[in-house]
C-alpha cells in the first residue's frame, strides 16, 4: 500500500487486520504477539496501526504514511479458546506478507 493508494483500499487492509487480530484474540494469543502480528502486517503495507485490546473486543486505527485519513473499525471477540495451530498459522501468514509482498487480497484468501 503506498501513498496513492484509495480510502477504500485502507478500509480494506484495517477490516482485514481487525479480522486477523480478533481470530488470533478467540484462538489464545497474547496481546504481545498480536501487537506484533497486526504491527507486521501493517508495516508490510506501508501503514501504521494503534491498537485497542479488550477482554470481549479489539479496536484497529491504521494510518497510511503520507495520507491524510485513516481507518477505525471495532470488533467484538468469540469465546476464547485455545488453538495455537490458528495462532502459529497466522504468525507465518504474517512473515509470508511481509518477505513474498503479499496483496491484502492474498492476505484474506489464505
Amino acid at each position: 500500500m503506498t501513498a496513492s493508494n484509495s480510502k477504500s483500499d485502507l478500509t480494506e487492509l484495517g477490516q482485514t487486520l481487525l479480522s486477523i487480530g480478533t481470530l488470533l484474540m478467540s484462538s489464545g494469543a497474547n496481546c504481545q504477539r498480536i501487537t506484533k502480528t497486526l504491527e507486521r502486517l501493517a508495516g508490510a503495507f506501508n501503514c501504521t496501526v494503534d491498537l485497542l485490546i479488550t477482554h470481549k473486543a479489539l479496536m484497529v486505527t491504521i494510518n497510511a504514511h503520507g495520507v491524510e485519513y485513516f481507518h477505525s473499525g471495532l470488533k467484538r471477540t468469540l469465546p476464547h479458546g485455545v488453538n495455537f495451530k490458528i495462532v502459529s498459522g497466522i504468525s507465518r501468514m504474517s512473515w509470508s506478507v511481509v518477505e513474498e509482498n503479499w496483496s491484502v487480497a492474498q492476505s484474506i484468501r489464505k
